[in-house]
C-alpha cells in the first residue's frame, strides 16, 4: 500500500486556486518504516504517483503620482508592488491602466489600475488581482489671466474700467472665465501709456476650481485731457463807440478732483488784447467780468477769451484739460452826438459892387454824455475829436466841406468845434439865403434838420429888408405847428421892390421844430418844418428915423414841408400865407425883433411864434441881425 507523506502534499482545495498542472507524476525519496512492527519488515521500494498542482495568489498593489489637472482621469502608475511570492522566485507585476475617479482636483482621490498582470520565469506559477486600488492627488492648473483697459477722459480720480479679460492654459472644453475686480490707474493725471492694475480678479465657470490664476494683472491705457466748456458773452446790444461794455467769460467746470482749468481770461477784440481778469468759482463755473469802454472804430469785430494758468497771456491751460478760444461777434456802431450851428448867420459882401463874401460856418459838437436829458444820454464818454463834421448846402443837397473837431477845453474831451471858412458868391443878386445842415460822422453821427440853419449872404444895399438869424421858441408859439419851448427857430430873408418899384423879389425861409404833427396833435419825436416863400404879395417899409427904428410889414405864399429826414422830406401843404413884421434897432441887432404868422389858406394858424391869443407879437432876436433900408 502506498503512502503519501503529508508535508509533500499540496493543498489547492482554495476555490480561487488555479490549477496550473495536472496528474503530475509525484516521486517519493527517503522513505523509510516505523511503527511496533516497523522491525518485521524491510521497504524495498517507493512507487510513483500523480498529483496536480495549483498556482499559488499572491497580492498585487501599486502607487500612482499626484498630477495636475489635464481634464482627463488619466493616472501614472509610479511603483507595483507583489506580496506572497515565493523565495526566488522570479515575478513582477506589471501591465494595467490607472485612473482617477473622475477629472477633478483633490487629495487622496481613488486612482483605480485594471488590466494587470504578472510577468517573469516563475510567474505561471502565481495568480493575482488584476484590479487595484490607491490614492494620488490632482492640483489645480496654474493659468495666466490678462486684461486690457480703456482709455478715458481725466475725471480727477485712479478708477479704471477693465476693457476686456483674457485667460491663457485652460484646457480646450473647459468652461472658465477671468471675472471680477478692480482697476486703477497710478495717478489720475493725463498720460500715455499709463500702467493700470486690476486687483480681485478670480475665476469663474463650471471648471474654475480645477485653475488658478493670478490674481492681480496689469496693462496699459491712455487718460486724456477733459474738454472743459468755454463761452464769451457781451451785455449790451447794439454797441456804441464809448460805451461801458461787460465782457463775461465763463468756463466749466470749476474743477475735476481738485484741477483747475485755467486761473485766468484775456478778452481781446481783433488784434487788441484789452485786458486779462482772475477766474472765479461761481456755482461750479469759472466766470470772469472785464468792464470796458468801447475804443474801437466803428466795424464789425470778433471777441476772444483765452484762458490760462497764469496772468501771462497764452500761458496755457491745466495738461489734464483742452479749453477752446470761444468767441462772439461785435459791431461797433458810431455814437450819438449833438451838433449846434455857432457860426454866422448873415454875412454882407466887401461892398455893393462885390458879390463874394467868406462865410465863417462853426458849429459845436457835443458827445452824448455832454448832453444830460437827452434821451440818447449815456454816462459813457468817448473823445469827440473822433468825430469829423461836414457842412451841407440843404437846398441843394451839396457838401460845402468835411472837417476835423478840436477841443474847446484840453480837460474835456467830450466838446469841441468844427469851423470852415466858406467861400460865397452871390454874383448879381443883392442877397442870398443858404440853409446850413451839420452832419456828424467818423465815431460819432448826428444829421438832423434839427440842426439846419439859414445864413443870409448880402450886399450892402438900400431899400429892401434882410436878415438872418434865430429865435428862441417862446411858451407863448402857437398854431398846429406850435414850436417846442426852449428850442431855435431859425430865419433867413430878404425882399426889396425891383428897380421900377414895380415888382416884388427875394425869399423867406424859417425852420421850425416842433413836436406838432401838421394836424395839430402832440408827437413822441420832434419835427422840423421848413417854410419858405413862393410868391411875394406884398411888402411895407419904414425907415428908421433919428428917434425911430426902421419897421417893415411883408405877406407872400409859402409852403411847409417836414425835413426831419433830411433825405426824404414830406410836403406838409402848399399856398399856404406868409405874414413877417421886423423891427430893425440898428446895428449889431441884439435889440432887433420879428414876427411870424403862417394862416393856412383853409381857414386857422399853423404857426406863430408869439400869439397873444388874437395875434402874433414881436420877439427879441436869439441872434443874428435885421435890415430894414
Amino acid at each position: 500500500m502506498e503512502d503519501r507523506n503529508p508535508a509533500t502534499v499540496l493543498d489547492f482545495a482554495d476555490s480561487d486556486h488555479v490549477v496550473i498542472v495536472t496528474g503530475k507524476i509525484v516521486t517519493l525519496a527517503g522513505a523509510g518504516l516505523s511503527g511496533a512492527d516497523a522491525g518485521n519488515y524491510v521497504l524495498d521500494s517507493v512507487a510513483t504517483t500523480t498529483a496536480d498542482i495549483y498556482a499559488l495568489h499572491i497580492t498585487g498593489s501599486f502607487t500612482a503620482s499626484n498630477k495636475i489637472y489635464d481634464a482627463t482621469t488619466a493616472a501614472t502608475i509610479t511603483g507595483r508592488t507583489l506580496s506572497g511570492v515565493l523565495g526566488t522566485d522570479v515575478v513582477s507585476y506589471v501591465g494595467g491602466t490607472a485612473n482617477f475617479s473622475d477629472k477633478n482636483i483633490g487629495n487622496g482621490k481613488i486612482v483605480t489600475a485594471t488590466g494587470l498582470g504578472l510577468s517573469g520565469t516563475d510567474a505561471g506559477n502565481y495568480t493575482v488581482n488584476t484590479t487595484a486600488t490607491t490614492t494620488a492627488n490632482i492640483t489645480p492648473r496654474a493659468i495666466t489671466g490678462s486684461i486690457t483697459a480703456a482709455n478715458k477722459v481725466y475725471d480727477g480720480n485712479t478708477a479704471a474700467t477693465i476693457l476686456t479679460r483674457t485667460l491663457g492654459g485652460v484646457i480646450a472644453g473647459d468652461v472658465v472665465s477671468y471675472v471680477g475686480g478692480t482697476a486703477s490707474f497710478a495717478d489720475p493725471y493725463v498720460g500715455t501709456g499709463k500702467t493700470v492694475t486690476a486687483t480681485g480678479l478670480s475665476l469663474f465657470g463650471t471648471d474654475a476650481g480645477n485653475y488658478t490664476v493670478n490674481a492681480t494683472a496689469t496693462t496699459t491705457a491712455n487718460v486724456t485731457p477733459y474738454s472743459a466748456t468755454g463761452t464769451v458773452t457781451l451785455s449790451n446790444s447794439p454797441w456804441q463807440y464809448s460805451d461801458q461794455e461787460i465782457f463775461t467769460a465763463k468756463l466749466s467746470p470749476a474743477s475735476i478732483g481738485g484741477q483747475s482749468p485755467a486761473g485766468y481770461v484775456t478778452f481781446s477784440i481783433g488784434t487788441q488784447t484789452i485786458g486779462t481778469v482772475q477766474l472765479q468759482n461761481t456755482s461750479g463755473v469759472l466766470t470772469g467780468t472785464l468792464a470796458y469802454p468801447l475804443a474801437q472804430a466803428p466795424g464789425s469785430y470778433t471777441v476772444k477769451a483765452v484762458f490760462s494758468t497764469t496772468s501771462i497771456p497764452g500761458s496755457g491751460v491745466n495738461p489734464n484739460f483742452t479749453v477752446g478760444t470761444p468767441t462772439t461777434p461785435l459791431t461797433v456802431t458810431r455814437e450819438d452826438a449833438r451838433a449846434y450851428y455857432a457860426g454866422l448867420t448873415f454875412v454882407s459882401t466887401s461892398s455893393l459892387t462885390s458879390g463874394t463874401a467868406t462865410v465863417t460856418l462853426s458849429a459845436t459838437i457835443k458827445d452824448i454824455t455832454a448832453v444830460t436829458g437827452d434821451p440818447a444820454y449815456d454816462a459813457n464818454a468817448g473823445d469827440i475829436r473822433k468825430a469829423t463834421v461836414t457842412f451841407i448846402n440843404r437846398d441843394t443837397n451839396t457838401a460845402i466841406a468835411t472837417v476835423p473837431v478840436g477841443l474847446v477845453s484840453a480837460g474835456d474831451t467830450k466838446t469841441g468845434t468844427a469851423t470852415y471858412n466858406w467861400p460865397v458868391n452871390i454874383g448879381t443878386a443883392n442877397s442870398q439865403s443858404y440853409t446850413i445842415g451839420i452832419i456828424v460822422n467818423n465815431y460819432y453821427t448826428r444829421n438832423s434838420s434839427e440842426d439846419n440853419t439859414v445864413v443870409t449872404v448880402s450886399k450892402p444895399l438900400g431899400e429892401f429888408i434882410t436878415g438872418g438869424g434865430f429865435i428862441v421858441n417862446l411858451a407863448s408859439s402857437a398854431g398846429m405847428l406850435a414850436s417846442e419851448p426852449g428850442l431855435k427857430t431859425n430865419y433867413g430873408f430878404n425882399v426889396k421892390y425891383n428897380k421900377s418899384d414895380t415888382n416884388l423879389q427875394g425869399n423867406v425861409n424859417i425852420i421850425v421844430r416842433s413836436y406838432r404833427l401838421p394836424n395839430g396833435t402832440r408827437d413822441t419825436k420832434l419835427h422840423i418844418y421848413q417854410i419858405k416863400s413862393t410868391a411875394i404879395l406884398s411888402l411895407s417899409v419904414r425907415k428908421a428915423t433919428a428917434t425911430t427904428p426902421g419897421t417893415a410889414q411883408f405877406a407872400a405864399k409859402a409852403n411847409i414841408q417836414d425835413i426831419t429826414n433830411p433825405a426824404v422830406p414830406i410836403s406838409v401843404d402848399g399856398g399856404v400865407t406868409l405874414q413877417m413884421t421886423v423891427t430893425d434897432k440898428g446895428e449889431p441887432g441884439a435889440f432887433d425883433s420879428i414876427g411870424f404868422t403862417v394862416l393856412n389858406k383853409s381857414g386857422g394858424l399853423y404857426y406863430s411864434n408869439n400869439w397873444t391869443g388874437v395875434k402874433t407879437i414881436e420877439q427879441l432876436l436869439g441872434g443874428g441881425n435885421l435890415k430894414v433900408l
